[in-house]
């Protein structure tokens, strides 16, 4: 997980859903000193995951946020926040998981 959010705003998350249960590594521009519109948050998250781009799925709901990611080979997906149609979220997951098992 990459945030642009707040440190203590994470922290708060984390206490109330466990969210490091569910991604590793959580990556929080506040710590980096990166946001999502420079690429070394997600060269950080990357030397953490100890992966490769091209391993790689980056979700936002801010396709501006897509830019860096897909430049450096991550594949990327737009939420759209409004829609919130998960279902679509999920097909296109789970075509990218077959993808990746080719």
């Amino acid at each position: 997980m990459i945030t642009d959010n707040k440190q203590d705003r994470m922290d708060c998350l984390e206490r109330l859903h466990r969210l490091s249960s569910l991604f590793q590594p959580i990556v929080v521009s506040a710590s980096v000193g990166s946001t999502k519109a420079d690429r070394a948050i997600f060269d950080k998250a990357l030397a953490i995951a100890q992966a490769k781009p091209s391993e790689c799925i980056f979700i936002d709901n801010n396709a501006r946020n897509l830019a860096v990611p897909r430049a450096m080979g991550i594949d990327t997906i737009h939420f759209d926040d409004e829609a919130r149609d998960v279902s679509k979220l999920t097909g296109e997951l789970r075509k990218r998981r077959v993808a990746l098992a080719e």
